[in-house]
């Protein structure tokens, strides 16, 4: 039995993976809003797989699909409770400088609800570390290799000598003119300042975080260039005699919506037959070069469950369906009361005027499907 999840963490992702009655685990993004709901699933994912044993449970591999927080703030608890073989990382192609001020801008700027400085520093470090920014060694001593992707590649996991399933990670590089340009800004405040480093300017004076947010967005603009650095995550078995059965044990209700509550609710197993191919999409807004990665291994540009980007936003949609890449199930991972409004109504619109089936991971529900 091959189970996956789209696992009820809100507003966030946490998705995860267990082949062969767990023989071998993944999982894509682990974070959210609210770090009490995460520790819970990661709590009842470890007890999943652990099976009573009393060794330390192991997940092969753990994608962080970019530097988001709430993609990514449950991995120090996840490393804590698994022993974590690989974790794939967002290969950023810039200085150490630039990296720490995409951590800062993620960690003070885009979760600016969060007031609790000490908390954001120590993700900051956890971070770091992975990166090796610093000489903190303490997260490490629980995964065994860190692995920034720098272009697209291939995974197989293999059973009795056979490839039993195939992984396929897919990244989009940022524009290195825009890097080195924030990555000169980023020296002057360090020298206007007379400080060594991100942390200490941060630290110095709270207000600094304005000047970053600016110089930043100068740049980049509005809209937040790390979603595009999103890793892409296909992933499917080697044998296409599969099928694909699914459960949502949860309504799904949003704002004007309750009329259509009985076209998207799934009280009971379902079973169908299906490549079984899964795309997990992170945050990432959809191009010609990432559509063409994707379809030298989606046979007829068709996948089984697709996980709608950056939890329903307009834009990301829109640049998706431009590729005419279809699914025979949308997943939409978002919270109830998010303070983006995700997902966007129109998006809500084209799928059901499109009459396509799709499901919410949301804090209330998850979607668990099965492939065999």
């Amino acid at each position: 039995m091959n189970k996956f999840v789209f696992r009820s963490v809100g507003q966030g992702l946490f998705y995860t993976g267990s082949l062969l009655n767990g023989s071998y685990n993944f999982v894509y993004d682990c974070g959210n809003d609210n770090q009490k709901i995460l520790n819970k699933e990661i709590q009842i994912y470890q007890d999943e797989i652990n099976n009573n044993c009393k060794k330390k449970p192991q997940v092969d591999f753990v994608v962080i699909s970019h530097l988001h927080k709430d993609h990514y703030s449950g991995l120090f608890e996840l490393v804590k409770k698994f022993h974590v073989r690989k974790i794939y990382l967002p290969y950023l192609s810039c200085s150490k400088d630039v990296l720490r001020l995409y951590l800062y801008y993620d960690l003070f700027i885009d979760n600016q609800q969060s007031e609790n400085l000490q908390e954001n520093l120590i993700t900051y470090r956890l971070i770091a570390s992975l990166y090796r920014l610093d000489d903190n060694n303490f997260y490490r001593e629980y995964i065994d290799e860190i692995d920034p992707i720098e272009e697209s590649k291939k995974a197989e996991y293999y059973d009795n000598n056979n490839v039993y399933w195939k992984f396929k990670f897919i990244y989009n590089k940022f524009d290195s003119n825009k890097v080195d340009l924030v990555n000169e800004k980023c020296r002057v405040f360090l020298k206007k300042s007379h400080c060594n480093s991100m942390e200490e300017f941060i630290e110095q004076n709270r207000k600094n975080i304005d000047l970053i947010a600016k110089a930043y967005k100068e740049v980049f603009g509005e809209e937040n260039e790390l979603n595009n650095t999103s890793i892409v995550l296909l992933h499917y078995p080697a044998e296409e005699r599969n099928y694909l059965s699914y459960c949502n044990f949860n309504n799904f209700v949003h704002r004007r919506f309750l009329c259509y509550e009985h076209r998207i609710c799934c009280c009971c197993m379902q079973e169908r037959p299906s490549d079984a191919t899964t795309l997990l999409t992170g945050d990432i807004i959809f191009n010609k070069t990432i559509a063409n990665e994707l379809l030298r291994d989606i046979k007829g540009r068709t996948v089984s469950v697709l996980q709608v980007p950056h939890h329903g936003s307009k834009e990301n949609w829109e640049a998706f369906c431009q590729h005419n890449i279809n699914s025979v199930i949308y997943l939409i991972p978002f919270g109830y009361g998010n303070r983006y409004r995700h997902p966007n109504i129109n998006v809500i619109d084209d799928l059901i005027h499109n009459n396509e089936e799709f499901y919410c991971a949301t804090q209330n529900q998850g979607f668990v499907y099965y492939i065999d």
